[in-house]
């Protein structure tokens, strides 16, 4: 109708009011806000969790596995998952088209926050919480594990806030302002 005609169909409105055109993103539509948003709202393993766990939670137990330069890039590891939702592996690995949009939106996320690339560090740490994830939702089965979506989304902007100041301070990268 009328929206898909003035937007277009792959443009999807966000939280704070942004246009993101999924296929062709640019820098100026992400917004941190919308991440921490949609990361807290979205659950990881399909949903077949003791409780709800979002994304937003693993990204910043990933974020906090890593060396600190590379702690940004930990936080935003999924950070396209907050736009195109998560997919189970299994599934998304099918599915080659998924996949190339959301090579495409991390790299326009990581240019608009000048994120410091540790590819190999934030590898191992997605593996760690992982396996720590899977003993805590899976064998024990513990629901006080999992932050709640407001818990979640205080402490994804609390990280990447605390990320900022410590780059700014120590690396003299002025990323805020992104």
């Amino acid at each position: 109708g009328e929206v898909i005609e003035r937007y277009g169909a792959s443009t999807i409105v966000t939280y704070s009011g942004k246009f993101l055109d999924v296929l062709n993103p640019t820098p100026d539509m992400i917004d941190i806000e919308d991440i921490a948003i949609g990361l807290s709202r979205e659950n990881r393993f399909a949903n077949q969790t003791i409780a709800p766990y979002s994304v937003g939670q693993h990204s910043v137990l990933v974020s906090s596995l890593v060396p600190e330069r590379y702690a940004l890039q930990g936080l935003l590891h999924d950070a396209a998952e907050a736009y195109i939702k998560d997919l189970p592996s299994p599934l998304k690995h099918c599915l080659k088209s998924y996949e190339e949009v959301e090579e495409t939106l991390i790299k326009v996320i990581y240019c608009k926050f000048k994120v410091e690339i540790g590819k190999e560090f934030v590898k191992k740490a997605d593996r760690t919480a992982l396996d720590f994830e899977w003993d805590q939702l899976f064998i024990e089965k513990n629901q006080k594990f999992c932050w709640d979506q407001e818990m979640t989304y205080l402490k994804f902007m609390k990280r990447f806030n605390d990320i900022m100041q410590i780059q700014s301070e120590h690396y003299g990268k002025d990323n805020a302002a992104a």
